[in-house]
């Protein structure tokens, strides 16, 4: 046993199948990473031959809620599943299991193809094909409750449950049997551990006994005096020998070693059905399928080209924080505090796509490396499982100054209202001071991402300026309506920036006020700015897309509390809360402000969204550097 393995001093266990060794010839296998399923929660499904009528990925989400797929008008066609893993890391498949679903016994699959490849690009290459064993089964024992968690391991699966397993090795039972009985055993050998030569099985001289074939068909005896195991002996196989003295002794036979570097590693699978317990089934279903395996080591992240700080979050503690697709009658900065206080939010259909836009209050342009969500305290269906995150990145921007004075505009701010006046010293280090105009005709200032002038209040008697607000083209979309309010027309011949809202109105400094406001366009310097530089090709960038696809989602049923502070780091989240992550390895480029879109929540149906905390992990990049 493993207790008796731990004890002896010449022994050690292998760490992954748990088998005893002698000391010193644990094999290098043993030390991978061995998990009960090499398909993680948020690996991408696609099911080929059949439709899946199930919403969600229930086939991998670890509990026996049903998958079921529909192969109506499709018999003729091959069915099953072609799955990508969303660790990004190759793996090992050494078996399947296969957990029966709730009803239906004719819509069970009962016999595999099952392959592998290395990437897209490469052709399947056959890992294992044959009969599961619930084939042959006479009753149809099910797992009659939906949504009950899975506890499986490498070693075994659910033993609660019901389920079929086969595996994957390839061994020669003519040379060797399965440890620890090796009853699969059908060899030629025919002497005992002591040397004694085997009885005949067809024999009841010198020894009579029960063991025939009769009493015990298809375990291997006949007119032969081979090794054999008949009965299930707990040490192996066994025989009675031509000894009078001696009636039965265990046999020297070698025991099948399942080794995993006898196996290829894959980054894709595809698992092909080739029948269902009836022919003509319309649909096969399972609860959950798991293969058991091991995984490559993890990927590492690639050298970034950029000095600075490792944070937990580059987004913790955020402000500026836009609601996409959507709207939400809490506080917003919920998503960022630190703490599990619930982030909600709703759409009005489910083809809106709901999200966020963030603009880091620090002012640092960052690397994002990974993704990190923690679940609310209830409501699962309203976890987002499918993700889009983009980043976008800022123009260095230009000084630009005023004919009336030759003066350098300037950000100014109080109480969190941010309007434009001029700076008593230009400066070109200084963030402030640095505006340009996108590709959109907004004016924006590299020190407040995502804000955009707007023209309105500057023609107003009470506001005398225009402020600086968040851009309605991130809001509203580019081809908004909206939109059409901070867009400008600049005209380097004239030096003057026309509104396209209200066209014939100019941006002027008001000598009033001290502001840059809106008035009808005439040809005096207050209307005039120009910078040193290019003011007009210093636009911002697009979106840029980072990442896209599934999270790797934990049971619906871990949700944390509300308002337990969170303490989590670069390395690791919090491991006292149930979140989920997912890593963005091949990401080396620094952006200032991101935009987050989810897909599709664990309900496609569900117009609500929430979860408790939203961590983005990554590098702030030191000032300067980019």
């Amino acid at each position: 046993t493993q207790l008796q393995c731990d004890q002896a001093s010449n022994c050690e266990v292998g760490q992954a199948s748990g088998d005893c060794y002698n000391m010193g010839e644990v094999p290098a296998w043993e030390a991978a990473e061995a998990v009960s399923s090499i398909f993680d929660v948020g690996s991408t499904v696609t099911s080929f031959g059949c439709t899946n009528t199930e919403a969600g990925n229930n086939v991998l989400e670890g509990t026996t809620t049903k998958y079921i797929c529909d192969r109506d008008n499709l018999l003729e066609e091959p069915t099953g599943l072609m799955i990508t893993p969303s660790h990004l890391r190759s793996s090992t498949a050494v078996g399947m299991r296969v957990y029966a679903h709730n009803n239906c016994p004719d819509c069970d699959p009962v016999s595999y193809l099952f392959e592998g490849r290395a990437d897209s690009g490469s052709n399947w290459v056959q890992i294992s094909q044959g009969d599961l064993p619930w084939k042959e089964a006479t009753t149809f024992p099910r797992n009659s409750v939906l949504g009950r968690d899975i506890s499986s391991s490498y070693t075994s699966g659910d033993s609660s449950l019901e389920f079929t397993e086969v595996s994957f090795y390839i061994h020669d039972y003519n040379v060797c049997g399965t440890p620890p009985t090796q009853e699969d055993y059908r060899g030629t050998s025919s002497h005992t551990n002591n040397g004694h030569t085997c009885q005949s099985w067809s024999s009841q001289s010198p020894h009579s006994h029960t063991r025939t074939n009769d009493l015990y068909p298809d375990t291997g005896l006949g007119n032969h005096n081979y090794c054999r195991n008949p009965d299930g002996e707990p040490e192996g196989t066994w025989c009675y020998t031509t000894d009078p003295e001696t009636r039965w002794e265990y046999c020297d036979v070698p025991s099948c070693e399942d080794d995993p570097v006898t196996l290829e590693e894959y980054s894709e699978y595809k698992i092909t059905w080739t029948a269902t317990r009836r022919p003509t089934e319309v649909v096969w279903q399972v609860a959950e399928i798991e293969v058991p395996g091991f995984l490559s080591e993890e990927p590492q992240f690639e050298k970034l080209l950029y000095t600075g700080d490792y944070v937990a979050s580059v987004i913790h503690g955020s402000t500026d924080i836009y609601i996409l697709g959507g709207y939400s009658s809490g506080t917003t900065e919920l998503a960022l505090n630190g703490n599990t206080q619930k982030f909600y939010m709703y759409r009005d259909a489910v083809t809106d796509v709901p999200g966020m836009r963030i603009s880091p209050s620090h002012g640092h342009s960052s690397v994002v490396t990974s993704l990190r969500i923690y679940t609310a305290n209830n409501n699962a269906d309203a976890d987002p499982v499918k993700y889009r995150i983009e980043g976008r990145g800022i123009m260095a921007g230009a000084n630009i100054k005023t004919r009336h004075s030759d003066k350098c505009l300037v950000l100014d701010s109080y109480s969190n209202v941010y309007r434009i006046s001029l700076a008593r010293n230009c400066a070109s280090d200084d963030s402030n001071q640095l505006f340009y105009i996108n590709e959109l005709g907004e004016v924006r200032v590299k020190s407040l991402a995502g804000y955009c002038m707007d023209p309105r209040y500057g023609l107003s008697a009470h506001y005398q300026a225009n402020y600086m607000v968040p851009c309605n083209s991130d809001i509203y979309g580019q081809d908004s309506h909206e939109a059409k309010w901070h867009q400008f027309t600049y005209d380097s011949s004239t030096e003057q920036f026309e509104s396209v809202f209200y066209p014939g109105y100019c941006v002027e400094y008001s000598q009033k006020s001290g502001w840059l406001s809106l008035d009808t366009c005439n040809n005096k310097n207050d209307q005039k700015f120009y910078t040193d530089g290019s003011f007009e090709s210093r636009s911002s960038e697009g979106w840029a897309l980072i990442e896209e696809g599934n999270l790797p989602w934990i049971s619906k049923f871990d949700r944390n509390p509300l308002g337990v502070g969170i303490e989590s780091t670069y390395e690791s989240g919090d491991t006292d809360k149930y979140y989920t992550e997912t890593k963005f390895y091949a990401n080396t480029t620094p952006y200032h402000e991101y935009k987050i879109s989810f897909l599709e929540m664990r309900d496609p149906d569900s117009l609500s969204l929430q979860f408790a905390e939203i961590e983005l992990p990554g590098l702030l990049v030191n000032p300067g550097e980019v």
